[in-house]
């Protein structure tokens, strides 16, 4: 779908990130960030500068403000979290008993083909269950119950230590990501905070740190690690499941889940006390019988206090963050990035963050969250605007008498 006129709502939210850039590298952001929203099967930069009828530069001018141009894109990410907060914070229920807020993190691995892509490399994949060539990419997702939208804090690429040690740039491991955001984390205020990951992050340093804030944690646990039994000494989880009856697990609907769970107390080495949940899934058509052949789900948590069916609702957040993966990359275009150098894909990145952020910003400024519930149907709502601002703009020129390309303007995916 063409640009022909950026709707003025959508340009009063696009003004607030003025300052972060030079007034050539706020119209190639400015084009870029509407590229990805609207063009729903076009999102390389080619076709995005060629949709955008408003944007007069070659996509060359846009391919280099990704990889050469100096803007800061940690401030980028910044700032689009802090936008849609403050948007986010103005809706919030008054005399809401569950303040607690949800800090969580993940990474997914993109899929790509190309050999001299930087920083690309054999990860594995959970949604595959192998290792599959492409990028790796970090996120931290900000949920607050009693807020209408989640908010993205953090998109960050990892690279193998191999690569790092080739290219002469800082190694950082995923704990040390997610220790970052938790050092830099502002909180909001009276709320509790819960930081929730799957099994490759529970390590001793970062629940340290999340000791130190004054957070809680709930995140998932391999079978193999290890614990203590009654004598003391060290067993896998796998080993503490297999000595407990199915008749100890019992019976709990989490929406439209069905779980059967129960739970101990155990003693986790370098880490201390935490209640553990351990859970199968009832999926359908299983019977009960068939739940006792099931994986088993190893849940660790700081929260000893709140009861087994508590804990499972709190870490059943955690799929908020897959479903901005999903989000990211079925509407903003988070797999579409054809960028080959390392500076250009760290800019993509960014720009998918600030983009996630934008969409809810829009739906809140325009009073239509309880409309539109998901990012594709508030897509859909901008691009209608575009496309009727596009049209709006050209009836504008026929009463003046000028020709209008209208097989042009309405080239697009409805």
């Amino acid at each position: 779908m063409p640009v022909i006129k950026i709707p003025e709502f959508i340009t009063k939210i696009l003004l607030c990130f003025r300052l972060n850039f030079s007034k050539p590298q706020f119209e190639n952001f400015q084009t870029y960030i509407t590229g990805l929203v609207i063009n729903l099967e076009a999102r390389n930069i080619q076709d995005i500068a060629d949709y955008n009828l408003t944007y007069e530069k070659d996509q060359s001018s846009l391919n280099r403000s990704l990889t050469e141009s100096p803007w800061d894109d940690n401030e980028l990410q910044k700032l689009s979290y802090e936008i849609l907060k403050e948007e986010n914070l103005k809706k919030i229920k008054q005399n809401d008993n569950r303040p607690i807020c949800f800090l969580i993190f993940d990474d997914i691995v993109i899929e790509k083909y190309g050999k001299n892509i930087e920083g690309a490399g054999w990860f594995y994949s959970n949604k595959e269950h192998k290792d599959v060539w492409g990028i790796n990419v970090f996120s931290a997702l900000v949920v607050v119950e009693n807020l209408p939208f989640p908010m993205l804090l953090k998109n960050e690429q990892y690279y193998k230590k191999e690569y790092c040690e080739e290219n002469k740039i800082e190694f950082k491991t995923k704990i040390q990501m997610s220790k970052e955001v938790v050092e830099k984390f502002k909180g909001f205020e009276g709320y509790h905070i819960i930081v929730l990951a799957d099994s490759w992050y529970p390590e001793k340093g970062l629940i340290n740190l999340i000791r130190e804030r004054s957070y809680d944690w709930c995140f998932a646990l391999r079978s193999n690690r290890k614990t203590y039994n009654k004598k003391g000494k060290k067993i896998k989880l796998s080993h503490l499941a297999k000595s407990l009856n199915f008749s100890n697990y019992k019976k709990y609907e989490i929406g439209e889940r069905i779980f059967w769970a129960t739970s101990r107390v155990i003693v986790l080495p370098e880490i201390g006390t935490a209640r553990l949940v351990l859970s199968k899934e009832q999926t359908k058509g299983k019977k009960k019988k068939d739940i006792k052949k099931a994986n088993i789900k190893f849940i660790a948590t700081s929260l000893d206090y709140l009861t087994v069916k508590q804990i499972l609702q709190i870490y059943s957040f955690r799929t908020k963050i897959e479903n901005a993966f999903k989000d990211m990359k079925l509407h903003l275009g988070l797999g579409d990035c054809q960028m080959i150098i390392r500076e250009g894909i760290k800019k993509h990145l960014s720009c998918v963050q600030a983009v996630y952020n934008f969409v809810y910003t829009v739906a809140l400024t325009r009073g239509i969250e309880k409309e539109v519930k998901t990012i594709g149907e508030i897509c859909l709502y901008i691009q209608k605007q575009f496309l009727i601002s596009a049209l709006n703009y050209c009836y504008e020129l026929g009463k003046l008498n000028k020709k209008v390309d209208i097989e042009k303007i309405l080239v697009s995916n409805y």
